[in-house]
């Protein structure tokens, strides 16, 4: 496979596997739009954790919409966030930087919480490093071949910030499939959670 970098994600932190040298990346003047508008609030707390969050409307084609919602789709407001960036930036100004926005399982079994803040800073801090490698929003596109993590999203944040299309790979995929998809959209950056997966670009 070709490519340009790989970076690995473990402990959090972003490294480049075939690295040259630390890179500190300067995160001021990374402003992004805010949704200033009222937005219908349908989030109610749950009684308990096996309340239905949903209905059956339709039993022949299995659909099903939220119990807040049954008569219509909700639609976003046309002065609302339209993006998945703009929904973050959204979240982050109204829980605040100290926000909680996901929580990280640790080693003792305990979840350490991660502030609206921490993804912020993150995915600026990955967006910088798409830029100083020469990445260019509308034309380059980035691979994350990782489970489920803070990580990954703070990744697709990242890109976001600077207009770069992720691309998911996984395993079950196959290294065919990994290997054409790498070349069909000649990605330049992949992310990559463990040494297992990287092992599989060293061939």
């Amino acid at each position: 496979m070709n490519f340009t970098r790989v970076f690995s994600l473990r402990a959090g932190k972003l490294r480049s596997v075939f690295g040259q040298q630390s890179i500190e990346y300067g995160l001021e003047g990374l402003d992004g739009p805010l949704y200033s508008g009222e937005m219908e609030f349908l989030n109610r707390p749950l009684s308990d954790i096996y309340t239905n969050q949903s209905v059956e409307i339709d039993a022949k084609d299995f659909i099903r919409r939220h119990k807040l919602s049954v008569d219509k789709v909700w639609k976003i407001p046309n002065d609302g966030p339209q993006t998945l960036l703009e929904c973050f930036q959204l979240g982050l100004k109204l829980a605040g930087p100290n926000g909680t926005i996901c929580g990280t399982p640790s080693t003792d079994g305990k979840y350490q919480l991660k502030t609206y803040g921490d993804m912020e800073a993150d995915s600026m801090l990955i967006g910088s490093a798409l830029d100083y490698y020469g990445l260019m929003g509308a034309r380059d596109m980035i691979a994350i071949y990782s489970t489920n993590r803070y990580e990954y999203d703070a990744i697709i944040l990242g890109g976001y910030q600077t207009n770069i299309t992720n691309v998911a790979l996984y395993d079950t995929l196959g290294l065919e499939a990994v290997d054409f998809i790498m070349k069909e959209t000649q990605i330049r950056v992949v992310f990559i959670d463990q040494l297992k997966r990287l092992m599989l670009f060293s061939n």
